[in-house]
This record gives structure tokens, sequence and C-alpha cells, in this order.
């Protein structure tokens, strides 16, 4: 147990029981004085200090203000400054590389929300992947459009995209082929 006087570590006290721990102690520091029992709201640490502190240690009191996340990619914890908790999805990531990962089409995080409007980047990563379309082998890249399998365009998977030259696909939307 710590005995804090002036931001400084006076004393040691060791006690086998916490419930011995008296409420209050006398201390002759450079003059007896009363310090009281407080316990340290991040280690739970008991101390003893003469004037009211939340924290056993500066460390304590520094490690207060970060926060404990885990990768939404890779699983790793890290910590991060409450004051720098500014995503907008509340989905964090441990490095750039996987936030990019995150962010691109085979990441597969669908709380960032990049591609929910079917305006997005994938209709060219598809073309370019594979640039002809399924049904009547159109290369045109001018003609192409991707078709999403199942009909919900914020999923943008490429196992739901279909690369089709705009008159196929309004030729399947007009006969219904699409929603079966």
């Amino acid at each position: 147990m710590k005995i804090i006087y002036q931001n400084t570590v006076v004393a040691f006290i060791k006690l086998d029981n916490e419930e011995d721990y008296p409420d209050k102690i006398r201390v002759s520091v450079d003059r007896n004085r009363w310090f009281y029992k407080h316990i340290c709201i991040k280690c739970s640490e008991v101390f003893y200090s003469r004037n009211e502190r939340n924290y056993c240690s500066s460390l304590c009191e520094q490690n207060s203000n970060r926060v404990v996340l885990q990768c939404k990619i890779c699983g790793n914890q890290f910590t991060k400054l409450r004051s720098k908790l500014l995503s907008k999805h509340s989905v964090y990531f441990c490095s750039r590389k996987c936030k990019d990962f995150a962010q691109s089409i085979d990441g597969g995080c669908s709380e960032i929300g990049h591609y929910t409007d079917g305006k997005s980047c994938y209709a060219e990563r598809a073309k370019k992947k594979q640039g002809y379309c399924d049904i009547c082998g159109e290369t045109n890249k001018d003609f192409l459009v991707v078709h999403h399998i199942n009909g919900d365009r914020s999923c943008n998977k490429n196992e739901n995209l279909r690369v089709l030259c705009a008159n196929c696909h309004i030729r399947g939307h007009r006969m219904g082929l699409w929603y079966k």
C-alpha cells in the first residue's frame, strides 16, 4: 500500500488483509500528519493520501484517459485516447492496413457503409475484373453495368455482383428474370 504526499510515494505499508486498512493513519513525514484512505479508480489499489485523489499514481491517471478497443479486421486489442474516438460508425482499426482492407469491397465491413448508394467504385472494379457481359459477351466498357444479384444495392460483395451490358440488364429486369 502506498502513502502519497505531495505527489510522491513517501512510504509503503504491508497488511495481510484489505479490511485491516484503517480509514486514516498518522504518518510522520516532515511532521505528524493524517493520511486518508482512498481507492484508485483505475486499478482499485488502496492507497493513503493527505488530499482527495482519484488515482494511486501518475501512470494510472494517464492510462485512465485511454480506452482498450478491438480491431474489427484482425481482432487485435489496442488502446486509444478517449479524445481521439471520432469514428462515425463506432468501428475501430489497429492500423491503416486494416482500415484500408475494411474499406475495400472484399473487406466485408458492412458497418462502414461507404458503398451503400450503389454509385461507388465497386462497378469499376467489377468491370475491370471481368470486362465483358455475362450473357452476350459485349466487351465495350461504356455499355457495361453491374447488376446486384440479390437486388440489394447495399450488398457490394463480389458474389452479389454480375457484369452485364446495358441491353441484357434492362431486358432481364423487364422480363422479370432477376428476382425469382
